[in-house]
């Protein structure tokens, strides 16, 4: 800044005259001047020491600049001036939580004090952050600095929400018989995580399966994931499914994930007979909603297609699909369509490996996994009306085919609500194959 020439002597600070604007004027006259022996790091951190000024006070896009230098080589001195504009304001009107996934701002802004229309001053910005981590949604949150998007000023916090685990508790009931299913799933360190998954009848005995699946998801931070998973069944009879899943993957921009996964099964019976199976297939996850709770845009899908041999010999070929797409949606209402189809080819169906569907979040109007086949497809096609940021209500109609069933219709309705534990979620359906008997869904889901 200084040419070297003139250093012979250790030059002094002089006077520093600042120019500001009417904003900037009582905030930089704040800020302690430098005197005593010149240095061009005590000079830049004045400077600095003016930006976070300005910065604290809610100005976030200042000028300052350096007019104008001059070195007095009489007195050794050095005379400078600085020209400041505090520039416009940012206000707190736009809030943005990067990480957030299931709690957005939007989602839990009625949950906090209104801001809005305030400027974005440190101690504002400290007294959201401090807000934001007492709605019990969040186990961290960093606030950064503002930044112009779009025209827009944003102020961003960075979140990690509270996950620690997932829970996924659904229940049908029809004429006094209850069918429903608990998922637990935690997740540890290392990316391993354990689900657990108990089907019951009538809360009382289990009826169908209990399932317990541990995974160890990209292993030292590579594209590859070790599943083992054992599971107890009883239907026509019970035996015990156990099976070792490994899956490489492959995660391209966006959202959309490729994989090839290697599997082998080994089913036992009471009587010791016993079969083996391997399998290898391709798997494929894409899409993204805009919302997890009330999405307006977006879709997302899951396609999986295997194909292997028994301990017999014989072949087995297995193709299955999700769907879910917003068609229209004008921020208060959307539009919903979703499925699933699969397809199993084999000489003969063992009960472990027939597809299983219905349920609160499957083809509803059906018990819980009500429906085993094959062969199915099912689609819905849903409209739903948000009556404020946590609550909205929904209808529904839609098909389902299976093999081995008639075709059926079903025609429901219900609402969600999304709380701190979770979502709740409560239906209820009829099918064309007992419009007489309506089945209500109980759900509460919370976790990634």
């Amino acid at each position: 800044m200084i040419p070297l020439g003139l250093l012979i002597a250790q030059l002094l600070f002089g006077s520093i005259r600042v120019d500001a604007d009417v904003t900037a004027a009582p905030i930089v006259h704040r800020v302690h001047t430098p005197t005593g022996p010149y240095a061009e790091a005590v000079l830049s951190r004045y400077l600095d020491q003016i930006g976070e000024s300005l910065h604290d006070a809610g100005y976030w896009y200042p000028w300052i600049e350096l007019v104008a230098v001059v070195v007095d080589t009489v007195s050794n001195r050095i005379h400078i001036d600085v020209r400041v504009e505090a520039g416009d304001p940012v206000r707190m009107t736009h809030v943005e939580l990067s990480g957030a996934k299931r709690f957005t701002f939007d989602r839990i802004r009625s949950r906090i004090p209104d801001r809005s229309g305030s400027l974005a001053t440190r101690s504002a910005r400290e007294s959201l952050r401090q807000d934001l981590l007492s709605s019990g949604f969040y186990q961290s949150v960093e606030a950064t600095d503002p930044i112009h998007r779009d025209g827009v000023d944003l102020v961003p916090f960075r979140v990690r929400e509270i996950t620690p685990g997932r829970v996924d508790g659904l229940l049908g009931w029809s004429e006094g018989d209850w069918l429903g299913s608990l998922d637990l799933g935690l997740r540890h360190a290392f990316g391993l995580g354990h689900h657990l998954t108990l089907r019951f009848d009538r809360m009382r005995r289990l009826e169908t399966d209990l399932n317990v699946r541990s995974v160890w998801d990209r292993i030292a931070d590579t594209p590859y994931a070790v599943a083992f998973e054992g599971t107890l069944i009883q239907q026509d009879s019970t035996y015990l499914v156990m099976a070792a899943e490994v899956t490489g993957e492959v995660s391209t921009t966006g959202a959309d994930r490729y994989g090839i996964w290697l599997e082998r099964r080994r089913v036992m019976y009471p009587d010791l007979v016993r079969s083996d199976d391997v399998m290898i297939g391709f798997r494929t996850v894409g899409g993204r909603l805009s919302d997890p709770f009330f999405p307006t845009r977006g879709s997302r899908y899951r396609i999986s297609a295997g194909s292997g041999t028994r301990e017999d010999g014989s072949r087995v070929n297995r193709i299955s699909g999700e769907w879910q797409g917003i068609l229209h949606s004008n921020g208060r209402a959307a539009w919903v369509v979703s499925g699933s189809t699969g397809i199993l080819d084999s000489d003969s169906v063992r009960a472990d490996e027939r597809f299983r569907f219905g349920g609160a979040s499957s083809f509803r109007g059906v018990p819980e996994a009500g429906m085993r086949a094959s062969r199915y497809i099912w689609t819905e096609m849903e409209g739903r009306h948000r009556l404020d940021q946590e609550t909205f209500a929904f209808a529904f109609t839609g098909v389902a085919a299976a093999k081995g069933h008639r075709p059926i219709i079903n025609l429901g309705a219900g609402f969600s609500y999304e709380t701190r534990a979770g979502t709740f979620q409560i239906t209820a359906a009829s099918t064309s194959s007992s419009w007489a008997r309506p089945v209500l869904h109980v759900r509460l889901s919370s976790g990634p």
